[in-house]
C-alpha cells in the first residue's frame, strides 16, 4: 500500500510538469513579465548596472587627449573625460562619460572599448565581454591605431571573441596585464608618438617590469606632458613602499592636478605613510575621504558604487591607529560599517565571489583523501574510516560556510542595533 502511494505521488508530480511549463510560458508573455523588465536597459544586461544619468563637465580631474574616430564631434570631449577618469581609477564616472558617447554616436567603437575598460579587467567579467564584443564588431570602421587598442584588450582578456580560440578556462590563461603590456609594446613601436599607449603600457607593466625601467619611461613622458595625471599616478604606484621618497614630487603634482579626485588625494597618503610621514599621510587620506563624501552627497552615489571611499576610510583608520588616535580610528570603522550595502545584497555578492574557491578547495582535499580509502590490506582498512570521516567533515563545513553561517549571520545581525545609514541621518561635516 505504501509503495503504491509513492508511485501515485510521483505520477501526480510528473503530470504537473506540463502545466507548470504552460504557466511559465504564459507568464513570459503576460503584462506582469513586462512589468518585471521595467528598469532594465533595452541594450542588454551589461547596461543594467552602472550610472544612468547624463555626465557633467568635471573640473579638477586633470586633462588628457585620446584622439578617436567618431561622426559626432562632441563625443571626443566626453571620451577624453572618461579616459582622464580612468587614469585615476574612477571607473564609475568614467563609465558615465563613455555611456554618453554611445548615446551620441552608437557606432563609435572606441566608446565601447572605454566601457569595457571601465567595467573591469577580470577574466570572466561578463559586462566587460559584452562591451568589448561591441567594440570588436565596429573596429573595421576606425584607424589602425584604434584597432590595435581594441585588439590588445581582446587578446589579453577575451581572445575567444575573435573566433580564433575556443572559450578558455580562467585557470589556463596567462596573466591578463602581462599579456596586455606585450600587446601595448607593439602599439608603441608602430606609433612611437602615442603618449597614451606608453602610459597604459607603464600601468600594465607595473608588477612585471623593473622599477628603474618604468621610472625612465615615466620621466621621458612627463618631460612631454608634465601635467598628465596618469603618469604621476602610475609613478606613485611604481614607488609605493619604503622607497617612496623617489616619487614625492609626483605626490605633490598629482594632488594639485586632480584635486577633485578622491584617489588623487589618496595615493600621496600611500607614499607618506610608507616612509613614516604619518601626519602628512593622515592629511591626504582625510582630504580624499572628504572629496569622496562631497561627491556622493552631491550626486546621490552610494559608497558601494565607489570602491575608493572604503579604501580611503580604511587606510585613514590605519594611519590614525599609528598616530595613537584610537577614537578616530574606531569612528572611521563605524562609518565603514554604516556605509555598506544591504545585508542580503552583500551576502549574495560575497557568496558569488567565494563559491568557486570554496568548492575547489573542498574538492581538492576530498580527492587527496581518496587514495586512503582504496586498498584491501589491513592498513587500508584502518585508514579508510579516518579518510571518510575527514572528507565528510570537509563537505559538511563547506555546506555550513555557504548556507548555515550566512543565514546565522543574517539572524544575529538583525538583532543588534543598526547604525545610521547614508541618507537617514545628519550630513557629515567632513563633506
Amino acid at each position: 500500500m505504501q509503495r503504491s502511494s509513492r508511485i501515485a505521488l510521483v505520477a501526480s508530480l510528473c503530470a504537473l510538469i506540463p502545466l507548470a511549463r504552460a504557466a511559465s510560458a504564459q507568464e513570459e508573455t503576460s503584462p506582469l513579465s513586462d512589468l518585471r523588465r521595467l528598469g532594465h536597459s533595452a541594450h542588454g544586461e551589461a547596461w543594467d548596472e552602472g550610472p544612468r544619468e547624463r555626465p557633467w563637465r568635471m573640473e579638477g580631474i586633470g586633462s588628457t587627449h585620446f584622439p578617436i574616430t567618431t561622426s559626432v564631434p562632441e563625443v571626443q570631449a566626453w571620451f577624453d573625460q572618461g579616459n582622464t577618469l580612468l587614469h585615476s581609477f574612477w571607473y564609475y564616472e568614467a563609465e558615465r562619460s563613455f555611456r554618453y558617447c554611445v548615446e551620441l554616436d552608437p557606432e563609435c567603437a572606441m566608446a565601447y572599448w572605454g566601457l569595457a575598460r571601465a567595467a573591469g579587467g577580470r577574466y570572466g567579467d561578463e559586462r566587460m565581454k559584452a562591451f568589448l564584443r561591441e567594440a570588436v564588431k565596429r573596429k573595421a570602421n576606425v584607424t589602425r591605431r584604434e584597432q590595435m587598442y581594441i585588439e590588445a584588450w581582446e587578446k589579453a582578456f577575451v581572445p575567444e571573441l575573435s573566433g580564433a580560440l575556443e572559450e578558455i578556462d580562467p585557470a589556463d590563461r596567462p596573466d591578463a596585464f602581462e599579456e596586455l603590456a606585450k600587446e601595448l609594446e607593439l602599439l608603441c613601436v608602430e606609433f612611437p608618438d602615442d603618449l597614451e599607449a606608453k602610459a597604459l603600457h607603464g600601468l600594465c607593466a607595473l608588477y612585471a617590469s623593473t622599477r628603474l625601467s618604468l621610472e625612465s619611461l615615466f620621466q621621458e613622458l612627463l618631460a612631454r606632458e608634465p601635467e598628465h595625471p596618469g603618469l604621476h599616478h602610475y609613478r606613485i604606484h611604481n614607488w609605493d613602499g619604503p622607497e617612496g621618497r623617489v616619487a614625492l614630487d609626483s605626490c605633490a603634482a598629482y594632488g594639485r592636478i586632480a584635486w577633485n579626485v578622491g584617489h588623487a588625494n589618496h595615493m600621496p597618503g600611500h607614499i607618506y605613510s610608507g616612509i613614516g610621514m604619518w601626519h602628512e599621510g593622515a592629511i591626504w587620506m582625510d582630504s580624499a575621504t572628504r572629496v569622496e563624501k562631497r561627491y556622493m552627497q552631491e550626486h546621490m552615489v552610494f559608497p558601494y558604487n565607489h570602491w575608493n571611499y572604503a579604501h580611503n576610510l580604511n587606510y585613514l583608520a590605519y594611519i590614525q591607529e599609528q598616530l595613537g588616535m584610537p577614537a578616530m580610528a574606531l569612528d572611521a570603522a563605524r562609518q565603514l560599517i554604516a556605509s555598506g550595502m544591504p545585508r542580503e545584497d552583500a551576502l549574495a555578492r560575497a557568496a558569488g565571489i567565494r563559491l568557486r574557491p570554496i568548492l575547489m578547495t573542498t574538492a581538492t582535499a576530498v580527492l587527496a583523501l581518496l587514495p586512503l580509502t582504496i586498498g584491501a590490506d589491513e592498513a587500508a582498512r584502518l585508514r579508510s574510516p579516518m579518510a571518510i570521516t575527514i572528507a565528510a567533515g570537509l563537505v559538511l563545513s563547506m555546506v555550513a560556510s555557504l548556507t548555515v553561517i550566512p543565514c546565522l549571520y543574517l539572524v544575529l545581525d538583525r538583532l543588534r542595533p543598526q547604525p545610521l545609514r547614508p541618507g537617514h541621518g545628519p550630513r557629515s561635516s567632513a563633506a
